[in-house]
């Protein structure tokens, strides 16, 4: 799964509308879920293979551009400044690595399955 240019214009709005990112516990952006328990953990690899960029929301697409935005605007927890300079299309090289962020010490086995059969229902 690649972000559109679409997509990633979207999240930009959402952040210069002030959508509210807090990092997560290695320092890298995280979408606020809401009532939500459920998010996304995005991992950027750029042709190379290296991982450079990180990315936490609600939704997988959301995860992946602020992954993407993580790489072009790294310090986008302290200041807005430099998104209009990220670029909306991802060079089809690049990768998105894509995977739920359910804690199951949290929550418990049965109920984890539970939420991400809901969640996979929705679809």
């Amino acid at each position: 799964m690649r972000p559109t240019a679409t997509d990633i214009q979207v999240v930009i709005e959402k952040l210069e509308d002030g959508m509210h990112l807090t990092p997560d516990e290695e320092g890298f952006p995280y979408l606020i879920p809401d009532d939500n328990p459920i998010y996304w953990d995005c991992r950027l690899l750029d042709s190379n293979g290296a991982e450079v960029g990180i990315g936490h929301a609600k939704t997988e697409i959301e995860a992946a551009v602020l992954a993407w935005i993580y790489y072009w605007v790294p310090d986008c927890l302290i200041t807005f400044d430099g998104l209009g300079e990220v670029p909306l299309v991802v060079p089809s090289t690049w990768r998105f690595k894509i995977r739920h962020s359910l804690s199951l010490e949290i929550l418990g086995e049965n109920m984890a399955r539970r939420i991400i059969q809901e969640q996979n229902m929705r679809r």
